[in-house]
């Protein structure tokens, strides 16, 4: 029987994650999946033995909760665990025939989940495809870790790769997870009041939250409904901003001094505002959390992140700059007060017995398969991939890489993928629209794609040449002429 070794509370994040297991809505919630192509030969108990370094090292890779029996749910870090490796050959199949049961492990396997109360909370994968062809899958429940993931991931194959020079790799010691926590519920004591009056202030006479009815597939009355939550499996569109879209928002970042979250935020709230009819929008965006805690927090592997809500109002007169400007202005002012729980933030709102957003914004400044080819030589051939399942119905995913790309993932149940198509066209063209006239006034920015535009432009092309001052004997005389043979009744 494992040991207890440690024991603290969750953070609130954690805890909404807990609820949202135990509610049991949307199997497959929080589960992510870290993927990476391996073109390489792989000792597989070399590997092991390294995943289980990391995790003798990480008291987080060795954590389960427990809610029965507590006054308040907890945290406990076992002993010790033994990592196990599985692992598929998969290397007599085709490459279509291995490719699609991957696709099927990647869907099981996020519906399998976990046991949140059995240490550890996640699992590694390796699929054999080729002498030098491997896919390995780090999966984990997301209360465990944020961007993290990537320095356990580094760690993880440093160690294997020093393990098969016969070198043993120094690994870095970090700040445990364990002094956040205590840090956070301290913090969330101290600023509750003003916290409170924060919130309140951002969000008061904001009491109806946005509607994207027009975005919804336009099944049956409840057919959507009537799919399982164990057969959900969210959609995603991804697609890059391309060389001089990118080019150009960070160019325009430089110049007047607005990040590219500030763009991609400006834009998302201008895109909502088109498909909600509304100029007063609510949405989520994720803060990593990680500068205004303890020193060493940006290099503690544990979950940080909170998401509190933007709020943008807009008025079609402002220009360009002076939305931007406002929007970057909140984002600098809530830093004070960006881990408050969001049922703390609700509480305090005028929305009452509906949640506060359905969509959110999560913006990362380089994406984890960047971050990981950075580390050396070693990971510049290994490529990287993070997929995800949030609790929303509708995420914008941005990574701020010399290219930016993006992707929107979306609940099946509420939108098709012919919608997200739209909000994506429109996404990009407000982006290109914003960087391309600062100086503009918000109202002149686009509100559907030029793909939509065009379409409407066609249907709307109704006119048609008649003659001038004929009369009705003429015109009738007219017809005659052109159709001689034609039988007439009159």
């Amino acid at each position: 029987m494992r040991a207890v070794v440690d024991s603290y509370l969750l953070t609130p994040i954690q805890q909404g994650m807990l609820f949202h297991h135990l509610q049991g809505a949307n199997v497959g919630v929080d589960v992510e999946q870290m993927v990476g192509n391996l073109p390489e030969a792989v000792d597989v108990e070399v590997l092991r033995h390294a995943w289980q370094r990391i995790a003798d090292q990480h008291p987080i890779l060795r954590t389960r909760f427990k809610w029965t029996g507590a006054d308040e749910p907890l945290q406990e870090v076992v002993d010790s665990i033994e990592v196990a490796l599985d692992v598929h050959d998969l290397g007599g199949l085709s490459p279509e025939e291995q490719e699609a049961r991957l696709a099927s492990f990647m869907t099981d396997d996020r519906r399998r989940g976990f046991d949140l109360a059995v240490a550890p909370m996640w699992r590694i994968t390796l699929f054999r495809l080729g002498d030098t062809s491997q896919r390995f899958v780090f999966t984990y429940h997301h209360s465990l870790l944020d961007i993290s993931v990537v320095w356990v991931v580094e760690e993880a194959f440093q160690t294997y790769d020093a393990a098969l020079r016969g070198e043993v790799a120094p690994l870095e010691q970090r700040r445990p997870f364990r002094d956040h926590v205590e840090w956070l519920h301290e913090h969330l004591r101290t600023d509750r009041d003003a916290a409170q009056a924060y919130y309140r202030q951002l969000l008061a006479g904001y009491d109806e939250p946005i509607s994207l009815v027009a975005l919804e597939r336009g099944a049956p009355t409840g057919v959507t409904d009537s799919i399982d939550a164990a057969d959900v499996v969210y959609g995603h569109d991804r697609f890059p901003l391309g060389a001089d879209l990118s080019g150009a928002m960070h160019a325009f970042a430089q110049s007047y001094r607005v990040g590219p979250p500030v763009l991609i935020e400006t834009a998302w709230a201008l895109v909502l505002a088109a498909f909600s009819g509304s100029t007063d929008i609510v949405f989520g965006s994720t803060r990593g959390c990680r500068r205004t805690g303890l020193p060493g927090s940006d290099r503690t592997i544990g979950l940080f992140i909170n998401t509190p809500p933007v709020r943008v109002v807009i008025d079609p007169a402002a220009t360009v700059a002076d939305l931007l400007g406002a929007v970057r202005a909140q984002q600098v002012e809530k830093r004070a007060h960006e881990h408050t729980a969001l049922t703390d933030i609700q509480a305090v709102s005028d929305v009452h017995g509906a949640p506060l957003f359905e969509t959110i914004c999560v913006i990362n400044e380089l994406h984890q398969g960047t971050r990981l080819k950075l580390v050396g030589p070693a990971f510049e051939h290994r490529e990287f991939d993070l997929h995800d399942q949030t609790n929303f119905p509708l995420t914008l995913l941005a990574f701020t890489d010399p290219l930016i790309h993006c992707k929107l993932s979306y609940d099946p149940r509420r939108f098709d993928a012919e919608s997200i198509g739209r909000v994506r066209d429109l996404f990009i063209a407000v982006l290109e629209a914003i960087v391309a006239a600062p100086d503009a006034p918000v109202g002149s920015l686009p509100r559907v794609s030029e793909r939509e535009r065009e379409l409407l432009a066609a249907w709307n092309s109704t006119g048609r040449d008649f003659p001038g001052a004929a009369t009705l004997p003429e015109l009738f005389e007219a017809q005659v002429d052109r159709t001689p043979t034609q039988r007439r009744w009159w």
